[in-house]
């Protein structure tokens, strides 16, 4: 099924509640007339109401609709926080190699589609995927780092001395 998403499952039963054919409803929130036809049909097995769904949570309403696609994993899952700040410690560092730790002590634990999949989604769910681009004209303005600026010159001077 390719319209489970919440806000269609919705928008589907609010068109339905207003009157809609089947088809005017799948041209509407765009897809397949069959597809809203099965969300009907799933919302009205599980006695589930417009004005009910309204008031439910987006993993509520998928539950209650398919209660067998939701699945709880119980493999071991990473730190993922601590697993970003050691991958962005280092550029010789990738998702490979930190599998490859992970799967050493977590035999049993996630593949590494699952393992690269599950980061990325964290990773996007925390903004760590945001960049900023500064856009400068070259020579116009100088950026400078304090702080090693600082570490360098004491570093100088303790030669010195």
């Amino acid at each position: 099924m390719r319209c489970t998403e919440s806000m269609r499952i919705l928008e589907i039963m609010r068109l339905n509640n207003q009157g809609l054919t089947q088809l005017e409803i799948a041209t509407s929130v765009n897809c397949g007339r069959s597809t809203v036809g099965d969300i009907l049909r799933k919302c009205r097995e599980s006695n589930l109401e417009y004005d009910e769904a309204l008031q439910m949570t987006n993993e509520a309403i998928k539950s209650r609709l398919y209660p067998n696609m939701t699945r709880v994993s119980t493999k071991a899952e990473p730190d993922w926080e601590k697993l970003h700040k050691w991958l962005v410690g280092s550029k010789r560092r990738n998702l490979s190699l930190a599998w490859d730790t992970y799967h050493k002590s977590h035999p049993e634990g996630l593949s590494y589609s699952q393992y690269c999949r599950r980061y990325t989604k964290w990773r996007e769910s925390t903004g760590k995927t945001l960049t900023m681009v500064q856009e400068h004209e070259p020579g116009k303005i100088v950026y400078v780092d304090w702080a090693l600026w600082k570490d360098l010159h004491l570093a100088q001077y303790e030669k010195l001395n």
